[in-house]
């Protein structure tokens, strides 16, 4: 996804992190990516994920969570961007939830689609 800046930013299951969530955006120099307060920060596997930004600029996350029955999560970081929070519930979906989308309102609620 493209930060309002036009950044991009990227969210995915990291092998080297035990398969949980990492963000990475495109350093300033435009050759290398750094992580978007600390990796792996995810309870367990994250798979599916999802990224998009509210109206603040502030990345959220979504993704199915091993850690909750599979159930789709949300997060953000938090205010100071050195660690990420749950937003909401962890595993919020009913089930289990995969071709997980995520979308924010002007007003910064976010919205998960999922199977």
């Amino acid at each position: 996804a493209l930060s309002a800046k036009g950044v991009p930013y990227v969210a995915y299951r990291d092998g080297a992190k035990g398969n949980k969530a990492t963000v990475m955006r495109l350093a300033g120099t435009g050759t290398t990516w750094e992580p978007v307060g600390s990796t792996g920060f995810s309870a367990g596997t994250a798979s599916f994920t999802s990224l998009a930004f509210g109206p603040d600029g502030m990345p959220y996350v979504a993704y199915q969570d091993s850690h909750n029955g599979y159930k789709a999560t949300v997060m953000r970081p938090t205010a100071d961007a050195t660690t990420w929070e749950q937003v909401g519930q962890a595993g919020l979906s009913a089930g289990q939830a995969t071709y997980i989308s995520l979308a924010l309102s002007t007003e910064g609620v976010p919205y998960v689609a999922y199977q």
